[in-house]
């Protein structure tokens, strides 16, 4: 059975790392849940790799395709609605950034969610971490973000976030 390592945290807030067994890592992220722990990140273990003995993870990690080195609304768009979907299908919001960050076109904004990753491991929430980007994510954004996590609608909130950046951006080009 594989094993995944994880980081989560406690109800008073200790930061917990540690390996699990499991079949997949939803299971494993289901178990840490069961244990009234908030999971921030589960990877699989490196497995010994073939080729010249290296270790390798289970699922390579792909490098981004830069395209530009701005952030354009667009960009912010397609963000916004990406992390919505992932946290709608139940996918913890360190790993959602992850899988976001290899995919996104801007250079920038590929930096500020490794930012905004690294702003959450070490304990702030969402809504803190996008606070120290002022320049690229507005105070709508900080302020509804905030309130979804208050609420416990994230997802919820940046779809529609996401609804309103689309409707601003088509009003703009007419």
């Amino acid at each position: 059975m594989p094993k995944f390592f994880y980081i989560a945290r406690d109800k008073s807030g200790h930061k917990i790392t540690g390996s699990q067994e499991a079949s997949t890592q939803e299971e494993a992220i289901n178990r840490l849940h069961s244990q009234d722990l908030i999971v921030i990140s589960v990877l699989p273990e490196y497995k010994e790799g073939v080729i010249g003995g290296k270790a390798e993870p289970f699922a390579k990690k792909a490098k981004p395709t830069i395209k530009h080195f701005r952030v354009t609304n667009e960009d912010l768009v397609v963000f916004c609605r990406q992390l919505a979907t992932l946290l709608g299908a139940g996918v913890t919001i360190l790993n959602s950034l992850d899988i976001i960050a290899r995919q996104i076109a801007s250079k920038k904004l590929y930096n500020i969610i490794r930012r905004l990753q690294k702003n959450m491991e070490s304990g702030l929430s969402f809504h803190e971490a996008l606070a120290k980007h002022k320049k690229v994510f507005s105070e709508l954004w900080i302020n509804l973000v905030e309130s979804g996590e208050a609420s416990g609608n994230l997802a919820v909130i940046l779809s529609r976030l996401a609804s309103y950046l689309e409707r601003n951006m088509s009003f703009k080009r007419k």
